[in-house]
């Protein structure tokens, strides 16, 4: 009766018909009296039978609030119980400092490593436990990584496609780079995807997801036994492209003939020079003391020079095993050593004739040497030599952008400027750098007389990728336009570049430094002038003397810069 008094005042149930009594003493006819004493007898015992229930719904609702209480009270001192139990577990080190993946607070003691004991509760409620949600995360989990997987790949076949075809037409040098992007590119996903990996748990155990394949190796091992150079290529990268990715069959059939005969060629050449090395420390080690000590006079060091190239040709008389290519080498690579690290004045004629001797005796191999023939043939004057040896490595390799870059260089120096530009267009077309010829360009238009536009080409350069030699150019090209101001402010910046990069490591340009110091002192620039002095002194140099012939007014910017016969 009382839930039905309750359900009625929050109107869940319509009247009962107690409830509605007054209704019927309203309608109902008369009764005589036995019948009233007889109703009035029946309602005296519904009312005693009523006082009795409710006596006994009061006694039940007292027992059930002391059992309410009771169970409050030692719920809330089981919790201070688990909570200090947790706190000491937490502090001993005993229970894992996990962290429920669903509301983020401590796990503590849940019999569950993922969930705390509420939210684990929770999901057995629904049958939903740790199983089906570690499934559930499992499988989003691979979901991703299949999309980042495919879409991994598809960029990589994407960009081996892109470098296949640059070397199918003939773009050899940009393929070689394209190529070896595909390999950086597979070596970042894959460092990334390990350590995204080991960041969710570090059992998780280095694995290569991605793998550039033997094909792009072989393109690299084929590319680099055309494009090969003794003075700027890694020996022992070629050599692990080609042992990692041919078979012996393969490497013996025609197809590879080039990458076989270039490998064996270079694994002498390399294997004879590394015995020469030891076997000759004797004889070349008082020379470099004596060229490093700096006490030695000048004859001195040129006879010791001489005992070295000797010893180098005994030494071949000795072991006809070993080419004269290697041994013309050997003797070129020790003394241009002692030039270029020690300062010792060698003939450089006598230099020029080892080393053009090597890449002669190289014979189809000679292109591996054509850097080395090709530099040091422009520094005296032997303009047909570099012609010949960039020629040669053009056969090779159609787009090698070096080899243009060589024939630009000897088409100036002769005068031919219209073939020069030709060449310069050919580095334009092959480089990766677009920056690439850009001095040497602005070199030919102002000895055209282009003054304007050769510093326009330079201008046009952003300042991140401009050297010392680029901003040297536009400097004399504002110069010779009678631009005094912009001659100097590109004097200043030619100047600083080179002077910072010989802080990372670079050679101090001693064009620079000549160039910088004459237009400072034909602008009126005392202090800079002095400044550059002062450092040459300090590094025991000194102004070129087609520098100072300017300076004193025995020659003129024009004859130094216009004419190419002192031109630094």
């Amino acid at each position: 009766m009382a839930d039905d008094e309750k359900k009625l005042a929050d109107g869940e149930v319509e009247e009962s018909a107690e409830a509605k009594d007054w209704q019927w003493d309203a309608s109902a006819p008369m009764a005589n009296e036995n019948f009233l004493d007889f109703s009035n007898s029946a309602e005296e015992a519904d009312e005693e039978e009523e006082a009795e229930e409710a006596e006994k719904e009061e006694a039940d609702e007292a027992v059930e609030a002391v059992e309410t209480a009771e169970a409050v009270e030692e719920a809330e001192s089981d919790a201070e119980e688990n909570e200090e139990e947790e706190e000491k577990a937490d502090e001993s080190g005993e229970t894992p400092p996990g962290y429920c993946i669903i509301c983020g607070e401590k796990i503590r003691n849940s019999k569950s490593e993922f969930y705390c004991n509420e939210c684990r509760s929770k999901y057995m409620k629904v049958d939903y436990g740790a199983t089906h949600i570690i499934l559930s995360v499992v499988m989003v989990f691979i979901a991703v990584f299949g999309i980042v997987m495919f879409t991994a790949t598809s960029k990589i076949a994407g960009s081996i496609g892109e470098a296949d075809k640059l070397l199918k037409d003939g773009k050899i040098s940009a393929a070689s780079d394209a190529y070896g992007d595909v390999s950086s590119t597979v070596g970042t996903l894959n460092e990334r995807l390990n350590a995204f990996l080991q960041g969710i748990s570090t059992n998780f155990e280095t694995v290569k997801f991605f793998d550039a394949g033997h094909k792009v190796d072989k393109k690299q091992a084929e590319i680099l036994s055309k494009t090969f150079s003794l003075s700027y290529d890694d020996a022992d990268n070629f050599f692990s492209l080609v042992e990692n990715s041919f078979s012996e069959k393969e490497l013996n059939s025609p197809k590879y003939a080039q990458v076989k005969g270039c490998y064996d060629y270079l694994k002498k050449f390399f294997a004879d020079y590394t015995k020469m090395n030891q076997d000759l420390q004797s004889a070349y080690t008082p020379f470099f003391e004596a060229a490093y000590s700096g006490e030695a006079k000048a004859d001195e060091l040129s006879k010791m020079a001489k005992d070295v190239t000797n010893a180098v040709d005994k030494y071949a008389a000795e072991h006809t095993d070993i080419g004269n290519d290697i041994v013309s080498y050997f003797k070129y690579s020790m003394l241009y050593y002692a030039q270029q690290y020690y300062g010792v004045k060698m003939d450089s004629d006598e230099l020029f004739g080892y080393v053009k001797k090597a890449y002669d005796e190289a014979g189809k191999y000679d292109y591996l040497l054509y850097q080395d023939v090709s530099s040091f043939a422009l520094s005296v004057e032997e303009y047909n030599a570099v012609l010949d040896a960039a020629n040669k490595a053009l056969e090779k390799n159609p787009s090698n952008s070096d080899a243009y870059y060589f024939k630009a260089f000897a088409y100036l120096r002769m005068e031919q400027f219209d073939k020069a530009l030709e060449a310069c267009d050919k580095v334009a077309e092959f480089s990766t750098d677009e920056f690439d010829n850009v001095a040497i360009k602005a070199n030919i238009l102002r000895r055209q007389g282009q003054f304007l536009a050769a510093a326009d080409i330079c201008e046009a350069v952003p300042a991140a990728n401009k050297s010392s030699e680029i901003s040297r150019q536009e400097a004399i090209a504002y110069y010779l336009a009678g631009d005094e101001d912009n001659a100097l402010k590109y004097a200043k910046e030619s100047y600083d570049s080179a002077y910072a990069a010989s802080y990372n490591g670079g050679a101090f340009s001693l064009e620079a430094i000549n160039t910088s110091a004459l237009i400072y002192k034909l602008c009126g620039d005392e202090e800079d002038y002095d400044a550059v002095i002062e450092t040459l002194k300090q590094s025991d140099e000194k102004l070129e003397d087609s520098v100072m012939a300017v300076i004193k007014g025995d020659s003129t910017f024009e004859d130094l810069f216009m004419t190419g016969k002192g031109d630094i």
